[in-house]
């Protein structure tokens, strides 16, 4: 199994979940953060990406990454539940990361 990315690493692969999450939903105002117009959406509704390291799990004791949640709370509509669905792997600098699901 190739190696879980660090918790310290959570900001990157942050940035590269949004990124694919942006590519797979054609831009998404909920991803993207702003309307067609370009503006801000209004009262923080775009989602929010968060890494987590649960030792619980029997993993996460050197500080891996064993969750990412995604979270909107403008909620997510069926073109951003699609592109969650089809998000199974983040490339980008760094090792590929698989989001088994």
């Amino acid at each position: 199994m190739a190696r879980l990315p660090w918790l310290t690493d959570a900001l990157i692969l942050r940035d590269r979940i949004h990124l694919a999450l942006g590519k797979l939903s054609n831009g998404s105002p909920i991803f993207a953060g702003c309307d067609e117009n370009g503006s801000p959406l209004k009262g923080h509704r775009h989602a929010y990406i968060f890494s987590e390291s649960n030792l619980a799990l029997g993993i996460g004791a050197n500080g891996e990454i064993t969750h990412v949640t995604i979270y909107a709370p403008a909620g997510f509509g069926p073109a951003e539940r699609s592109s969650l669905k089809h998000l199974r792997v983040v490339r980008g600098s760094g090792p590929e990361v698989s989001l088994p699901f």
